[in-house]
This record gives structure tokens, sequence and C-alpha cells, in this order.
């Protein structure tokens, strides 16, 4: 019975909605890019794509590398 219970609990656990990280750590790159190209006048166009691009970027090693850590974590 306490078996049934802790997996229930652990499902339950990995159910749950998690911390969209990579999208938070996407937009603190975007705006630490965006301030770095504001501070070194660069051009208007040139922040815009670099502080969009690094923040794709970031967002998605953050996820893949979370997803990966997840799933080595995971008990079979």
């Amino acid at each position: 019975m306490n078996q049934i219970l802790i997996d229930r609990r652990n499902r339950q656990r990995r159910k749950q909605k998690q911390r969209p990280v990579g999208l938070l750590t996407a937009m603190l790159t975007a705006c630490v890019v965006t301030l770095i190209g504001v501070f070194s006048d660069v051009e208007p166009l040139a922040v815009l794509l670099r502080a969009g691009l690094s923040a794709v970027l970031m967002g998605v090693l953050v996820s893949l590398g979370l997803g990966v850590i997840r799933t080595a974590n995971s008990k079979p």
C-alpha cells in the first residue's frame, strides 16, 4: 500500500508545472545584451538582432540542458 502511495506522489510531482527557466534565462540574456549594446553605442538594428539571437540560443540551450538533467534523474 505504501508503494502505491509513493508511486502516486512521484507521478504527481512529475506532472506539476515546471518553472519556465528557459524563458526567464532568455529574457535576462536579451536585457543584458541590449544594455551592453546601448552603452557601447552600437547601431539599434544590430542591438536588436544580437539580443534576439542570443536570447533564442540561450533559451534553447537552457531548456535542452534541463531536459537532459530531468531525463537523467528519472528512475525507470
